[in-house]
Parts: structure tokens; sequence; C-alpha cells
């Protein structure tokens, strides 16, 4: 859903409540990957800062700065290289 671009918990929160997620495949995946409450951008902000730097899938999550919506990530693209 949000490919390059920044987000905040907040914006997942929003997918995760939205028609694009209608079969609940984001809230379905979060909650795999140990986010207990993918509808509450605050509980969803803790698993963001808490997997910060993580790989998987040739993607890592980073801490992209601070907005007025609060803090902001984004996932970027590896390229093969993992060091």
């Amino acid at each position: 859903n949000f490919g390059e671009r920044t987000f905040t918990a907040g914006d997942m929160t929003r997918v995760v409540g939205s028609l694009s997620d209608e079969n609940n495949e984001l809230s379905d995946a979060l909650m795999q990957m140990g986010c207990t409450e993918p509808n509450n951008p605050v509980r969803v902000g803790y698993w963001l800062r808490a997997a910060k730097d993580k790989i998987g899938g040739g993607w890592k999550l980073v801490h992209d700065g601070h907005s007025m919506r609060g803090v902001k990530w984004r996932l970027q693209r590896l390229n093969g290289d993992l060091t």
C-alpha cells in the first residue's frame, strides 16, 4: 500500500480500517508479525518502533523523520546487499 512513500502509524491504521483492506490482509499480516492491535495507532506506532531497521522480503523499515502527524516511516528497498 505504501511502496517507498513515507507513512505514519495513523496512516497504517486508516488502511487497515478502509475498503482497500476489505479482506483484512494488512491487519492479518500485522498480527502475524506481532502487532497486537492493528487498528490502534498507538499500538501500531510501538510495533513500528520495535521493528525499526528490520529486514524482510528485500525491504527494510526505516525511520524517516517527524511530521505534525507523528513519526514518519518508510520501507527501503534493498539491492541484495544486506550489509
